[in-house]
């Protein structure tokens, strides 16, 4: 399960966070022309992973194509989307999903605590959603971190952003009773080419029943990235269009 919500997670487009927004809030989360990462994904919960590597390409047209791969060096899966369409094999299950990335029956189908827009704004270190809605806490912090909150009728949100390199630091969503829906932490970060990025995300859902550990092995910023074009896909693969 959680395989298939890191994908999905990565088979969205990025939303800008309004004028109106906190300035804090606004000059959060770099902007990249182009981005490569390598890395390790980790679960634990009703699929248990150990460092299964991946790597994800985007280009300056926010194309993004995403490899992973199975203990034996065999590819486990593979996604292509765009800002307005994906596919994404998962090989293991012998599975093809595709069509809308906004598409509610897409969340629905993936177990997500939130839209998955505001996810994948999430997986980029970005605000997810209206920034607007959210409002600084009065709570004070010795730390130089500013953390606001965010309320409505079935959960709240909290986001904890460090005000000196911009970036957020925590992201948790609680629903009314105060069980946690979903925990994004950023940690380990680094400077690479004048933009701060964590090299450690640790994402707990369901209260806490499920986590995820993306580890960053290698970043490269702003490099010239070739055409990226979608993957072939298997016959015989089940499919599923989301509209």
């Amino acid at each position: 399960m959680l395989l298939r919500f890191f994908l999905i997670l990565l088979a969205q487009n990025l939303l800008a966070a309004p004028p109106s927004a906190d300035s804090v809030l606004l000059r959060v989360g770099a902007s990249f022309t182009s981005l490569q990462i390598d890395g390790k994904l980790s679960t634990r919960g009703k699929q248990s992973l150990n460092g299964m590597p991946f790597s994800v390409v985007m280009d300056s047209n926010q194309t993004y194509e995403l490899t992973m791969v199975g203990p034996f060096g065999f590819t486990a899966a593979r996604m292509f989307a765009t800002a307005d369409s994906f596919v994404m094999i998962n090989y293991l299950q012998q599975e093809v999903w595709d069509g809308d990335p906004h598409s509610p029956n897409l969340a629905a189908a993936s177990h997500m605590p939130l839209p998955a827009t505001d996810l994948m704004q999430l997986l980029r270190g970005r605000i997810p959603g209206d920034a607007d809605r959210f409002e600084r806490s009065r709570t004070e912090r010795t730390d130089g971190a500013v953390l606001f909150n965010a309320r409505d009728t079935v959960s709240v949100e909290y986001l904890l952003v460090d005000t000196a390199q911009n970036v957020l630091r925590q992201y948790q969503r609680k629903d009314t009773t105060g069980a946690l829906l979903l925990d994004v932490a950023f940690q380990d970060l680094r400077t690479i080419d004048g933009h701060v990025i964590p090299h450690k995300v640790v994402i707990a859902a369901n209260d806490r029943a499920e986590t995820a550990t993306v580890e960053i092995v290698d970043v490269e910023v702003n490099a010239l990235i070739e055409t990226i074009t979608p993957p072939p896909i298997p016959r015989g693969f089940s499919r599923r269009t989301f509209h």
